[in-house]
C-alpha cells in the first residue's frame, strides 16, 4: 500500500482501471455459475414435480383399467358366457356382458376393446368392439393365446395401420362357483388400452424443445414418450438409468450432457417415469447474457483506454486550481467561488467540473434545508400511517384464530355427540363467517355485519339450544353506513361465552345500533350473563385507558378481555382515540359493552332484523 501511495496519480489510476476490469470480469463469471446452478436446481426441482404427476397420471390410468379388467372377469355374466356358450340363454349372457362392457368403456375413454377368451380360442366381444383392430394386433402379437402372457399388463402393442401405440391388460377368469383351492379356468378377460392418454402426459410436461419424458413398464419397454422417437437416445437413457441409481443425476448421451431423473411408480411394480433434458438447453436463457457480459467487458476496456488518454491528462489542472482555491481559508472560500471561465482547465462535463460546480452550489443549497426538514417530516408522519396499519392488521389477525378456535371446541363437542347434521350445519356457517373474515374490503355495511353473526347465531344454536335467546334492534338508518369488518361478533362471542354460558338456566342478549348526534354509530351489546368481578372489570378499564399498542394485548392476563381490548383498539387506529370500547358490568345481574365510532353513509336500502329465540 505504501507503494502504491508513492506512485503517480496517473499510474494508481490506471492500476485501479486494471484491477477494476480484472474484478468484473470475476465477477461476471461468478454471476455466470451461480446462474446455471440456479437455473439447474429449478430444473431439478421440475423435473421431480413432473414425473411424479406423469407417474400419478400412468398410475390413475393403469389402476382405472386393473379395476375395469377386474370388474369383468369377476362379473356373473363373463362366468355365465363361458360356462354355458351353447346354452339357450346364452344369447342373454351376451346381452347382459355387452351392456356391462359399454358401461365399462364409456367411463374410461382410453380403452378401445374389452374382449373374453374360453380356453379353446373363442373370442366373444361387445358390439362397439373394432374386430379389425384386434385382428391385426392378434395377428401381430399372438394375443388370443394367453400362454404367450402372463396376468397383468403386456408391453407396447403397434397398429401399423393405424400408426397407433397400444397396451393391454390381461386377467384370468375362474369359475366363481367353484371352491377357491380348485381354481377352474374358464377363459381370459383382455382389455385392449390407447396409449394417446400416456402419450399426452408426456407431451404436456415437456419445457425445452428436446427434453425428453419417457414411461417405462417393468421390463423397461418405453409404453409412452413426448415428441418424436429416437429410439438410440432412448436406449441410451435407459442404459443410464438401470446403471444410476440416483434419483437425479448428469449423464453423457450421444456426445451431449443431460439432466437425467428417474421417479418410481408406487402402484406398478417396476414401473418408472424419467427424463432427459439436454444441459444446453437449461442454459439456453443465458446465451443472451453471455453475449451481453462480453460486449459490456469489451466495452469497459474501450471505455478505461478513452478514460486513460483524455480524462487522466485534464485531471492535473483543476486538482491544482480547487487546491488553490482552498488554500485561500474558509472566510474567502465561503464568500466566492472557483472560476470556470478558462475552458481549457475546467471541463464542466466531466467529473472534476461537476465537482466544481458543486462546490459553487454548495451555500445556495443551505437555503432548501428548511424545504427539505418539512419533507422528511411529511415522510416521518407517512411512515406513522403505515405503521398504524399495520398495528390494525395485526389486530385483525387475533380475532379469527380467537374465534376459529371456540367454533372447533363446538365443533368437536358435536362429534362427540355423533351430531352429523348439526356438523355440517356448523361447518357451513364457519366456512362462510372465515372467508367474511378473511376476504374483501376492511369496511363493511352495517347489514353486511348483521348478516355475519346471524352465522355466528347458527353455530350458537346448536351448541346451546334453547339456552338463551338473542335479538337485533338495529335502526334501519344505519343499516348502509360503514364500519369495521368483524367488529361486532367479538362482542357477542364475548357475551355468550364469558357472561351467559357460565349462566344457569336459560339467559338473553340484546344488540342494538342507533345513530347518535353528531353522526356517531352506537352498539350496545346486553347480556343478563354471570357479569364481571369488580377486579376484573376494574383491570379491564385500566386496560382500555392505558391501551397504546398491539403488544398491550398480551399483557392482559384474563382471556375474557382479550377480544374487547382488540375491538377497542382497532377502532383507536381507525378513528382516532376519542372512539372506542366501554364496558358496564355487575356480578350476577349482566354486563352490558358498547361501542361508539363515525358513520358513513351509502345508498339506503332495507334489512330484516328478526327476533330469535335460541
Amino acid at each position: 500500500m505504501r507503494i502504491f501511495k508513492q506512485l503517480t496519480l496517473c499510474k494508481q489510476i490506471r492500476i485501479l482501471f486494471a484491477f477494476t476490469i480484472l474484478l468484473t470480469l470475476g465477477v461476471g463469471l461468478l454471476f455466470y455459475q451461480v446462474s446455471c446452478n440456479s437455473l439447474i436446481d429449478k430444473e431439478k426441482q421440475y423435473m421431480y414435480y413432473t414425473l411424479a404427476q406423469i407417474a400419478q397420471k400412468t398410475e390413475d390410468i393403469t389402476t382405472s383399467v386393473s379395476r375395469i379388467t377386474d370388474t369383468v372377469a369377476d362379473s356373473a355374466a363373463a362366468n355365465n358366457l363361458l360356462r354355458n356358450t351353447n346354452s339357450s340363454n346364452a344369447w342373454d349372457y351376451r346381452q347382459s356382458l355387452n351392456n356391462l362392457i359399454s358401461n365399462m368403456t364409456r367411463s374410461t375413454p382410453s380403452i378401445s376393446n374389452i374382449l373374453l377368451l374360453n380356453t379353446i380360442g373363442e373370442v366373444y366381444g361387445y358390439s362397439g368392439m373394432e374386430y379389425s383392430l384386434v385382428n391385426r394386433l392378434n395377428a401381430k402379437y399372438h394375443l388370443f393365446s394367453p400362454g404367450n402372457y402372463p396376468d397383468g399388463f403386456t408391453g407396447l402393442l403397434y397398429d401399423d395401420q393405424d400408426d397407433t401405440y397400444y397396451f393391454a391388460n390381461i386377467r384370468t377368469v375362474f369359475d366363481n362357483r367353484s371352491d377357491s383351492a380348485l381354481q377352474v379356468k374358464l377363459g381370459t378377460c383382455l382389455v385392449i388400452v390407447n396409449c394417446e392418454s400416456l402419450h399426452l402426459a408426456c407431451s404436456n410436461t415437456a419445457t425445452t424443445e428436446n427434453a425428453r419424458f419417457l414411461i417405462l413398464d417393468s421390463d423397461d419397454q418405453v409404453l409412452a414418450w413426448n415428441g418424436q422417437r429416437d429410439e438410440k437416445v432412448e436406449s441410451a437413457i435407459i442404459q443410464s438409468v438401470q446403471s444410476n441409481g440416483e434419483t437425479i443425476y448428469s449423464d453423457r448421451i450421444a456426445g451431449e450432457k443431460f439432466l437425467i431423473s428417474q421417479y418410481p411408480m408406487l402402484t406398478l411394480s417396476g414401473y418408472q417415469a424419467i427424463s432427459a433434458t439436454p444441459y444446453t438447453e437449461i442454459t439456453a436463457g443465458l446465451t443472451n447474457v453471455r453475449i451481453l457480459g462480453i460486449l459490456f467487458l469489451l466495452l469497459t476496456l474501450g471505455e478505461f483506454l478513452l478514460l486513460d488518454r483524455r480524462i487522466i491528462r485534464n485531471i492535473t489542472a483543476p486538482i491544482d486550481q480547487i487546491f488553490q482555491f482552498m488554500q485561500r481559508g474558509p472566510y474567502f472560500t465561503l464568500h466566492h467561488r472557483i472560476s470556470l471561465e478558462n475552458p481549457h482547465k475546467i471541463n464542466v462535463n466531466n467529473e472534476m467540473g461537476s465537482l466544481i460546480v458543486q462546490i459553487n452550489t454548495m451555500l445556495d443549497q443551505l437555503e432548501d434545508l428548511t424545504t427539505t426538514t418539512f419533507q422528511n417530516q411529511a415522510r416521518l408522519y407517512e411512515v406513522t400511517l403505515v405503521n398504524d396499519r399495520v398495528k390494525l392488521s395485526a389486530l385483525q389477525s387475533q380475532i379469527n384464530p380467537h374465534f376459529l378456535y371456540n367454533t372447533l371446541n363446538s365443533i368437536q363437542g358435536l362429534a362427540y355427540l355423533g351430531k352429523t347434521e348439526e356438523i355440517c350445519t356448523t361447518v357451513s356457517a364457519l366456512s362462510a363467517i372465515m372467508h367474511y373474515s378473511i376476504k374483501g374490503e376492511d369496511m363493511v355495511e352495517v347489514q353486511s355485519e348483521l348478516k355475519y353473526i346471524q352465522k355466528y347465531l347458527q353455530i350458537i344454536e346448536i351448541r346451546f339450544s334453547g339456552r338463551f335467546s338473542f335479538e337485533f334492534d338495529i335502526a334501519r338508518e344505519i343499516l348502509h353506513s360503514k364500519m369495521p369488518r368483524f367488529l361486532l361478533q367479538p362482542m357477542i362471542e364475548n357475551a355468550v361465552s364469558h357472561g351467559l354460558e357460565p349462566k344457569p338456566g336459560k339467559g338473553s342478549l340484546i344488540l342494538t345500533g342507533k345513530l347518535l348526534e353528531p353522526n356517531i354509530l352506537h352498539f350496545e351489546c346486553r347480556d343478563d350473563g354471570v357479569g364481571m368481578s369488580p377486579k376484573i372489570k376494574q383491570k379491564l378499564e385500566d386496560a382500555l385507558k392505558n391501551l397504546s399498542n398491539t403488544v398491550d394485548l398480551y399483557q392482559v392476563p384474563e382471556k375474557q378481555g382479550i377480544g374487547l381490548l382488540n375491538i377497542h383498539l382497532r377502532l383507536q387506529l381507525i378513528y382516532g382515540a376519542p372512539y372506542g370500547l366501554t364496558v358496564s358490568s355487575t356480578p350476577g345481574e349482566g354486563t352490558v359493552i358498547s361501542v361508539d365510532f363515525p358513520a358513513t353513509f351509502t345508498t339506503d336500502s332495507s334489512f330484516y332484523c328478526p327476533k330469535r329465540d335460541l
